[in-house]
């Protein structure tokens, strides 16, 4: 059977663009579909760059009838979903998994949440990361819908990753990674940063992600005006493997995102063995509950989250994320998440 992945902006890499890449690896290596992948390029979609998000439809539209016999459509925003159309229409089936929350745009305004819900009902079956999705969302109830897992990376799930310069330290390490923006928690990060600063805790930290110039210049002047030159590093996005070494280099994860409804940086942290922190929402409050960490309230998330940081345990916590990790690897082994696909994609 011949699938096609759709979705995804390799320009604006992030969690979608992590978890597509995966799947496509993991399938092609460990499964009996035969997968391709095809962006959509509709992230963070703007007029100018509405183009690509034409180009990638007619793209689609002149490869459909390359054999595929499902598409396997990543839903993260309402212009994702004229590719679903355009597959209806070539008479193909279209699984959906949706990647947005209830706190995005298009679930937000009536007006749009009405529409998506229409057009979602042209789905032929929904493959959602987590029963959270199912209550945020109200995915129309005339689909099916079936459960899967998401993709680790694999050098974490053969558990080879290891460690470095953790143990025994008594500065605090944090890290912050994704597409950087104010809705991500980027800025909230800084503002966590500076009140540690402020109460003389030791501490280091990463921000890490991709984001447009405008607002790689904020942060850098947020980084400035707190005076955090010695104690942030900004980097740009990195490769799989490198920014999974930063993470396992990690203490805290800091993650105060407003949008993610199933965020797969936590889960990537914990499988690192980092901690999480993260604002409180119905994804990441259900990942702390299985595994470890904390959330916050988006109300008081800067001071909630330093008051975490300065009264945790720091050997304690290292223990809690190291056990919680075994957990995560067992749960999100490659060959299990790949029969889930599998079985739900190839069943009617």
């Amino acid at each position: 059977m011949k699938v096609l992945i759709l979705g995804g902006t390799p320009a604006r890499p992030g969690g979608v663009e992590a978890f597509c890449n995966r799947a496509h690896d993991a399938v092609n290596l460990e499964g009996r579909l035969q997968i391709d992948w095809l962006p959509t390029n509709t992230a963070y979609l703007r007029p100018g760059t509405a183009p690509k998000v034409w180009r990638s439809l007619l793209t689609f539209w002149r490869r459909h009838n390359e054999g595929w016999s499902a598409v396997w459509l990543q839903y993260v925003n309402l212009a994702d979903l004229a590719f679903l159309l355009a597959a209806r229409a070539a008479g193909l089936k279209v699984v959906v998994t949706p990647h947005l929350g209830a706190n995005w745009k298009s679930t937000r305004i009536a007006a749009l949440r009405a529409l998506s819900r229409f057009l979602l009902g042209f789905s032929s079956k929904f493959a959602y990361l987590s029963e959270i999705q199912l209550q945020e969302l109200a995915l129309p109830t005339s689909v099916p819908r079936c459960r899967i897992h998401t993709f680790l990376p694999r050098s974490i799930g053969t558990r080879g990753l290891v460690v470095e310069g953790r143990a025994g330290s008594r500065d605090v390490k944090l890290i912050h990674a994704g597409r950087l923006s104010q809705e991500k928690g980027t800025f909230l990060f800084l503002d966590v940063c500076a009140a540690m600063k402020q109460r003389n805790v030791a501490f280091s930290a990463e921000v890490i992600g991709g984001c447009d110039n405008e607002t790689r210049i904020a942060l850098n002047e947020r980084i400035a005006k707190y005076g955090l030159d010695e104690n942030v590093t900004l980097f740009p996005a990195m490769e799989e493997e490198a920014l999974m070494k930063k993470l396992a280099a990690a203490d805290f994860l800091v993650h105060l995102s407003v949008l993610d409804s199933f965020p797969l940086i936590v889960l990537e942290a914990l499988a690192a063995g980092v901690y999480p922190i993260c604002i409180d929402l119905p994804g990441a409050r259900k990942m702390t509950q299985d595994y470890c960490g904390r959330v916050v309230s988006q109300k008081n998330a800067v001071q909630a989250t330093v008051d975490i940081l300065c009264q945790h345990d720091l050997e304690v916590t290292r223990g809690e994320a190291n056990t919680a990790r075994n957990k995560v690897l067992n749960d999100y082994d490659w060959s299990t998440c790949v029969r889930m696909l599998e079985n739900c994609i190839e069943q009617d």
